[in-house]
């Protein structure tokens, strides 16, 4: 199952989610046309202390056997994209509510 979907504004201005829900893997990417990240920011601030995204987001991913991919051009926009695997006796999440 493939849906993209915006978030917080128009289709023109994103950021847009996609979730792909595959048998043995599910991948989120989150895309958005905004500023973009400055080349080495990422690890400057990861050098600096500040640990939100090699930690937190790539590391937790790591430590579960998946991965997180972050691409941006300043001035473009940035992509991320969050993989990991399903395993057999992984439950899948599902949306509150009725069903």
């Amino acid at each position: 199952m493939r849906r993209w979907t915006t978030y917080g504004g128009t289709a023109a201005n994103g950021p847009w989610v996609l979730v792909e829900d595959e048998p043995g893997l599910v991948t989120v990417t989150v895309r958005d046309d905004g500023p973009g990240i400055e080349e080495g920011r990422l690890a400057e601030a990861a050098a600096a202390g500040r640990l939100g995204v090699s930690h937190s987001i790539c590391g937790r991913l790591r430590d579960l056997g998946g991965g997180a991919t972050i691409r941006s051009v300043p001035g473009e926009g940035t992509e991320v994209e969050l993989h990991l695997p399903r395993g057999p006796a992984a439950p899948v999440a599902r949306a509150p509510g009725p069903g």
